[in-house]
């Protein structure tokens, strides 16, 4: 798959911007849809679904960001497709989810940085994000909700660092009339009422 893109490619890493270059275009354009049947039209952070959103607003997502790590812009195992909110309101360039520092592998390509150990969330192409989050929902009174339950540490880091809790809470104020902000402090302790008072309905995965 691969090396029909690599002459385009060369051109791309030549260039001031290579993720921008017109050579990355059709690399780009074959992968999004690539990634996104890979991974079930879900975000690969939050595990919502995208197939209905349009495509604007299902990004490229750069693990390791490119501004930082461009060696690593074009890998694939580097590549995934997230949401707007877990792409750009979150995470964008920060780095304090690697358990490495950023100078050991800006310079010199190295296959050993994709090792589960370095990231402290869920990487969506090493790790499987059910051994340690999974999305759970159930229908009361005709109205769907939704309940992530962290399996790991690193699951629970996940959660926090994407800020999971928000879609939880969402999902309370749309069904319940609340409004959204407030539930800032408390929504969490609210999902896990409401799911403890409903805790006889049948919870399937999403």
């Amino acid at each position: 798959m691969y090396k029909k893109f690599n002459a385009e490619l060369i051109k791309a890493k030549l260039s001031l911007k290579p993720w921008e270059s017109s050579h990355a275009s059709n690399f780009k354009k074959h992968i999004k849809e690539l990634i996104l049947k890979k991974q079930n039209y879900y975000c690969c952070y939050c595990q919502r679904d995208l197939d209905k959103d349009t495509n604007r607003i299902k990004h490229i997502e750069h693990i390791l960001p490119k501004s930082k790590f461009p060696l690593y812009m074009f890998d694939l195992t580097n590549l995934a497709i997230s949401c707007v909110r877990c792409n750009s309101d979150k995470k964008l360039a920060d780095i304090s989810f690697l358990n490495i520092t950023e100078g050991n592998y800006t310079y010199c390509w190295c296959n050993a940085i994709y090792q589960s150990g370095i990231y402290k969330f869920v990487h969506p192409n090493i790790d499987i994000i059910q051994e340690h989050l999974i999305r759970k929902t159930f229908a009361c009174n005709n109205r769907i909700y939704y309940q992530y339950k962290c399996l790991s540490k690193k699951g629970f880091f996940h959660y926090k660092y994407f800020d999971l809790c928000f879609f939880e809470s969402e999902d309370i104020s749309k069904n319940q009339g609340i409004m959204t902000n407030k539930l800032a402090s408390s929504s969490k302790q609210l999902v896990d009422e409401l799911f403890k008072k409903h805790n006889q309905p049948r919870l399937t995965r999403r």
